[in-house]
């Protein structure tokens, strides 16, 4: 082997390793990627569940509050709270 053919090997196994290296740093790209894909997934279906358990309680509050008030009914609190003269309802005014 000459000179030559000895620093054409070198520059082959120089390009070899920057290939090498080239691939791992874009597999690294790839799987940095990946797991940033993961991690947004991740954070959405946790905001998901915390906005749908927050529904959940909103519905929950006006459902009671809607039952309370058909059946405690504002008017009829103050009908109870008024005498039976005062409303008109027995004929006499």
């Amino acid at each position: 082997m000459g000179a030559s053919e000895q620093k054409m090997e070198a520059e082959s196994n120089v390009r070899k390793l920057a290939g090498l290296l080239l691939g791992a740093g874009v597999a690294l790209q790839f799987y940095f990627f990946q797991e940033m894909l993961a991690a947004l997934a991740l954070f959405a279906i946790g905001f998901a569940a915390v906005a749908l358990v927050m529904v959940g309680l909103y519905g929950l509050q006006k459902g009671w509050e809607t039952a309370v008030t058909r059946i405690f009914g504002f008017d009829q609190v103050a009908a109870r709270s008024l005498p039976v003269r005062d409303l008109g309802l027995n004929g006499q005014e």
